[in-house]
């Protein structure tokens, strides 16, 4: 079982790097170099560690009322981001990924009353996908070995028929035409 955690928290992860690109401006490309998670925690962000909220509740659950409401509104986001313990990772992937670890990624959410979109910088440079609906799943777990009771998703999609199965099997279908255009933005494991 958590093996298949590790792999999904891996799955999610590379999910969240899918976006569009543009031009980034360079003193934008800075100040990410220069982010801390202190810093990211003193300011106005919603903080993630390792998948797990640890800051901005509040502000999170403002978006979220301001959005059903359809008002415009945003939020700054920020992904922290550990390797975790060596006995998780063969000795030489271990090392291969070592030196890239703390990791920090900071993404801005928007909404105009219409759309959502969400933006973030890489490599210098600027990224940003659009998207219709910021849905909530709550999924509770199919084995009742699992180390939480629920799992809620924050997910943007452009079709608010999907559901987070549908999202997931196309994740770990092998044909290439089954995933869903999607960003998960937050997810929270409610622990038993």
């Amino acid at each position: 079982m958590r093996k298949s955690l590790t792999a999904l928290f891996l799955v999610l992860s590379f999910m969240l790097a899918a976006c569009s690109k543009g031009k980034l401006e360079e003193s934008d490309d800075q100040i990410l170099k220069n982010d801390s998670l202190d810093r990211v925690k003193k300011g106005d962000f919603i903080v993630f560690e390792d998948g797990k909220i640890t800051s901005g509740q509040l502000l999170w659950e403002d978006f979220i009322k301001k959005t059903d409401k359809g008002e415009t509104a945003s939020v700054s986001l920020a992904y922290y981001y550990t390797l975790g313990e060596p006995s998780q990772y063969s000795e030489e992937y271990y090392e291969s990924v070592k030196d890239n670890y703390p990791r920090l990624f900071t993404k801005d959410l928007s909404y105009d009353g219409k759309i959502y979109m969400i933006e973030e910088a890489e490599d210098g440079q600027k990224q940003s996908k659009e998207y219709k609906f910021l849905m909530r799943y709550e999924e509770v777990p199919d084995s009742t070995s699992a180390l939480y009771s629920k799992c809620i998703y924050y997910v943007l999609v452009n079709d608010d028929a999907v559901t987070w199965k549908d999202i997931f099997n196309g994740m770990i279908s092998s044909r290439l035409d089954a995933g869903i255009d999607h960003y998960l933005i937050y997810y929270d494991y409610i622990r038993k």
